[in-house]
């Protein structure tokens, strides 16, 4: 495909304004492409279409919406890493998301202090 980027997309799952400009700017310093997304009829799209090797999904958006993107993203045929995160405090959050099939669950103080690394890995 001649649109495909040399680097895979990244995508993630985030409403909240200020962290999602985070990941955004990290992603942008990093030249790593990334599709942000607000619901799973959005998700399923970008799964779809622009295939990204890892989703980013914040736990602590309200409602079951976070652990079905992790589902939907797990159940895809082109399944991306998934790298959940929320409050260190949601534990039954966190448990949800692994039980969903996500590779990995961290507080959002890891995911912060890694966020560079975790988009800095290429396939």
């Amino acid at each position: 495909m001649a649109d495909t980027p040399a680097t895979p997309p990244v995508a993630a799952f985030v409403t909240d304004m200020i962290f999602a400009s985070k990941i955004r700017a990290t992603a942008q310093a990093l030249g790593r492409p990334l599709l942000t997304v607000a619901n799973t009829a959005q998700l399923q799209s970008v799964l779809d279409q622009k295939q990204p090797e890892t989703l980013l999904v914040d736990l602590s958006i309200d409602g079951d919406a976070p652990i079905d993107a992790v589902r939907a993203a797990k159940s895809h045929d082109r399944t991306p890493r998934v790298v959940a995160f929320c409050s260190h405090v949601l534990v039954d959050r966190m448990q949800a998301a692994a039980d969903a099939g996500a590779d990995d669950v961290w507080p959002r103080s890891r995911f912060s202090a890694e966020l560079e690394t975790l988009l800095a890995v290429t396939a």
